[in-house]
């Protein structure tokens, strides 16, 4: 593997069709965001390309405040994970904001979920790469998300103000932290 490249993608970039695929396959139907939908936020966003040479291995859907830093998404392709990507994916959006706290959310564990197995070892990744857990969770459709972050204390006031302007795109999404 190379170096991890990042690049900014818009509407009309020639991997944006890759882009779609990869959210298709990574994030179920409910939890699944349209491409139109990436660039329509009310808040500062982007959608960032994880790049292995040339090849589009994933993309994170980032939305910012002066402080925060929330990563919507983040997926890395089928064909590409457990070989590295998705920690220098994270370690390359955290290095990219030095200044600001980076945040995400994923499914809570339960160990009666279906895919009890997968949350652990996603919990597990985000912690191994440098994530602490703040205690706080979101809520999309009624199903609780942890909350992480790169900092050891979270701050909350910054991240609600991300969460209210989700919640304005996106209503279903809980507009603060639990």
């Amino acid at each position: 593997m190379t170096e991890l490249r990042i690049k900014t993608i818009n509407m009309t970039d020639k991997d944006i069709k890759a882009v779609e695929a990869i959210n298709n396959e990574a994030f179920p139907e409910p939890e699944r965001m349209s491409i139109g939908e990436m660039f329509t936020f009310p808040i500062k966003s982007e959608v960032l390309g994880f790049y292995d040479a040339e090849t589009l291995v994933g993309f994170s859907l980032l939305l910012h405040n002066a402080e925060t830093v929330f990563a919507v998404l983040l997926a890395i392709g089928r064909s590409y994970r457990k070989n590295g990507y998705g920690s220098k994916a994270l370690q390359s959006v955290i290095k990219n904001y030095p200044n600001k706290q980076i945040v995400l959310d994923f499914e809570q564990v339960v160990n009666t979920a279906e895919n009890y197995e997968q949350r652990v070892s996603r919990k597990r990744f985000y912690l191994k790469n440098g994530f602490y857990e703040t205690g706080r969770f979101t809520v999309l459709f009624g199903d609780k998300y942890e909350v992480v972050c790169s900092r050891e204390k979270l701050n909350e006031e910054s991240l609600n103000e991300v969460l209210t302007a989700i919640h304005k795109h996106t209503p279903e999404f809980e507009e603060t932290l639990q």
